[in-house]
């Protein structure tokens, strides 16, 4: 099984007037980007997030968001009054030694942290780390089933360009003979048109026929290019992270590409290498794609 780098996965629990949220958004990167977002009341969880997931990601941008919400029924937010009286000697000290004549409004004391001595989720740690993970295994399992089956989409694809590359490599096998026998024909005509009425050497123009066709001979070239194919195809087979090994496949494929057009000079042939760098083009910009 091959996976995509892009997918999405969430998952929602409720435990009393509390509701968490967990999203995982994954698109492609080239390495494993990790962006948590928590609410303020869980950013402890952080450092064990990042340890949780780092192992079972490979690749990628990866956000996750973490919404914690509390319904109207949720106990309303009590004022911590050790803090606020810590806040207001502090104030009263400011004022004194700034020659300050006012604290502050009480919307201002509203803002300051740690005023509220109940103003986390309400969960003891032990339940929201929990619930928290709870939620992350439920958007990770659907992350992972997204990203399997969008993988499975493009394994379908590249292995039809596979095959549009075999029947064109086919296709370039059946036409080596004609091509053979056109290098024949025409160094005949040209000597002829050169030599005139004079006897041709049989001997010297099959010397002259064997060089062309040993300068234009692609057999090495098909053979290592149908390997590369078939290589191509056992790592899809073997699944798991297959990027980087296609990667190089492709840059194999495209060199003999390359050296079949530029070594026959015929016009079916450049027309199926031209098919054939077409859809290793396709190959490429798929597995951007992949793990």
């Amino acid at each position: 099984m091959i996976r995509s780098m892009t997918g999405f996965g969430s998952a929602r629990a409720v435990a009393g007037p509390h509701e968490l949220q967990v999203e995982l958004r994954s698109v492609n990167n080239r390495f494993l980007d990790l962006q948590i977002r928590l609410p303020r009341e869980l950013q402890w969880l952080e450092g064990e997030l990042h340890e949780l997931l780092r192992p079972v990601l490979n690749r990628g941008r990866i956000s996750v968001q973490v919404a914690l919400e509390c319904s109207a029924a949720a106990e309303p937010p009590r004022v911590d009054p050790t803090a606020l009286r810590a806040y207001l000697t502090a104030l009263d000290e400011v004022a004194r030694e700034g020659g300050l004549s006012e604290r502050g409004t009480a919307a201002q004391l509203l803002g300051l942290p740690g005023l509220f001595g109940g103003e986390d989720s309400g969960l003891d740690r032990d339940a929201t780390r929990e619930l928290t993970l709870r939620c992350l295994n439920e958007a990770l399992a659907g992350l992972r089933e997204m990203k399997e089956r969008e993988g499975s989409a493009l394994e379908e694809a590249l292995r039809g360009s596979l095959d549009l590359i075999r029947e064109s490599l086919d296709r370039i096998e059946t036409r080596l003979p004609e091509v053979r026998a056109a290098l024949r024909e025409n160094l005949e005509r040209r000597l002829q048109e050169l030599m005139g009425e004079l006897p041709m050497d049989e001997q010297r123009l099959a010397m002259e026929v064997a060089v062309l066709v040993d300068r234009s001979d692609v057999t090495e070239e098909i053979v290592r290019l149908a390997s590369h194919l078939g290589q191509f195809g056992r790592v899809l087979d073997e699944g798991g992270e297959v990027s980087k090994k296609l990667g190089f496949l492709i840059q194999e494929l495209l060199r003999e590409g390359n050296t079949i057009g530029s070594k026959v000079q015929d016009l079916a042939i450049t027309r199926e290498v031209l098919l054939i760098k077409e859809e290793i083009e396709k190959l490429r910009e798929q597995i951007q794609n992949l793990e």
